[in-house]
C-alpha cells in the first residue's frame, strides 16, 4: 500500500564509506531493472501511431536532426525505457526541432 513504511535492512559498506551507525537514509526501491535499458526523458518522446511505439528526434552534428521510430518499454517517473530503435549513447532532443 502507498505511504511510509518502516524497514530493517542490513548492509555491508566499504571501510571508507561516509555513513555511520545511527545515520538515516532515504531509499528508492526499483522493482524493475533491465541492465542494458536505454532511458530517455519523457519530454523527448513523441507519441507513435501504434500502441507501444513513439518517435524521438536524434541530434546529428552538422546535419538536421533525424526522426526515429522506437518501441517503448516501462515508464518510471519522468523517464521512459526505449526497448528497440535507439542505440546507447545516442543524443536525443527534448522537443521536436523547428521546421
Amino acid at each position: 500500500a502507498p505511504g511510509k513504511h518502516g524497514l530493517r535492512l542490513g548492509v555491508e559498506l566499504p571501510k571508507d564509506c561516509p555513513l555511520h551507525v545511527g545515520m538515516t537514509a532515504k531509499l528508492t526501491f526499483v522493482p524493475y531493472q533491465q541492465e542494458k535499458a536505454i532511458w530517455v526523458p519523457k519530454d523527448a518522446l513523441a507519441p507513435g501511431e501504434e500502441p507501444g511505439t513513439g518517435f524521438v528526434h536524434v541530434f546529428r552534428k552538422g546535419r538536421k536532426p533525424r526522426k526515429l521510430k522506437v518501441q517503448v518499454g516501462k515508464r518510471h517517473g519522468n523517464k521512459i525505457e526505449i526497448s528497440k530503435g535507439l542505440r546507447p549513447g545516442t543524443e536525443v532532443l527534448l522537443e521536436e526541432p523547428a521546421k
